[in-house]
C-alpha cells in the first residue's frame, strides 16, 4: 500500500512541476536570450584575449 502511495504522489508531483514549467516559459525564453547576447560578448572578448596573447608571442 505505501508504494502505491508513494507512486501517486510522485506523479501529482510530475503534474505540479509541468505547471509551474508552463507558466515559467516565458522567463526562461528572456533568460535564454539574456544567456545569447552574454555568449557573444563573451566570445568576442575571449576572441580579443587570443589576439592579444598571439600579439605577446610574436613581441618575443
Amino acid at each position: 500500500m505505501k508504494e502505491n502511495d508513494k507512486k501517486i504522489g510522485d506523479h501529482e508531483r510530475a503534474i505540479n512541476e509541468k505547471v509551474d514549467v508552463s507558466e515559467n516559459v516565458g522567463v526562461v525564453k528572456k533568460s535564454v536570450r539574456h544567456l545569447k547576447e552574454d555568449v557573444s560578448v563573451g566570445d568576442s572578448v575571449g576572441v580579443q584575449v587570443t589576439k592579444a596573447k598571439d600579439k605577446n608571442l610574436q613581441e618575443d
